[in-house]
């Protein structure tokens, strides 16, 4: 079980401060599966301003199966509520994810990951109505090796939609790149 309380400075907009309680639990029945859950809530209170607290629940859930060695498969859940990068907003989110990493051939690393996430943006301030909900998904898919024994080769391409109830912000994005490191 975990307390934990925050102040958020906000350059322009209300000032916040919150509370949060919530519990943890991982839990391991066999070699292949394991999850992990946290639970709880938060309250957010706005400075400034005479918008009501926020009481929002929370939560996070990652089960990872194991079923030979070489592959591994995620599952994963979250819910939060943060400071918005807009005026006198907050933004409660909710994502879902699914992975899998296999190696191939003794010396390749293959990752597909793919998601779905909703956000709602929340006033803080009376006078503004906010109406704001987005949505969207991503897929990516990576392939890596490695190499002079501590060095590291990855490869990566990353595709992510955003649709929104205000036409300004959605938006479709792809990313490519690699990363090469090296271990001491």
């Amino acid at each position: 079980i975990s307390v934990g309380a925050g102040y958020t400075d906000v350059n322009r907009g209300s000032d916040m401060t919150y509370e949060q309680l919530n519990g943890h639990l991982s839990w391991q029945p066999t070699e292949k599966l394991s999850a992990s859950v946290n639970a709880g809530g938060e309250m957010r209170q706005f400075l400034d301003t005479d918008a009501r607290s926020l009481i929002n629940p929370t939560f996070g859930a990652t089960i990872l199966y194991r079923p030979v060695e070489v592959t591994t498969i995620s599952l994963s859940a979250s819910r939060g509520v943060s400071a918005s990068y807009f005026t006198d907003q907050v933004t409660e989110s909710t994502a879902l994810g699914i992975g899998v990493q296999q190696r191939i051939l003794k010396h390749f690393q293959l990752g597909i990951s793919g998601g779905y996430h909703t956000a709602t943006y929340v006033s803080s301030n009376p006078g503004l109505a906010t109406t704001r909900d987005d949505s969207g998904f991503s897929y990516g898919i990576s392939l890596g090796f490695g190499f002079l024994k501590r060095a590291n080769f990855s490869a990566f391409y990353n595709y992510s939609e955003n649709s929104s109830s205000e036409s300004n912000f959605a938006f479709g994005s792809t990313q490519v790149g690699f990363s090469v490191g090296y271990a001491f």
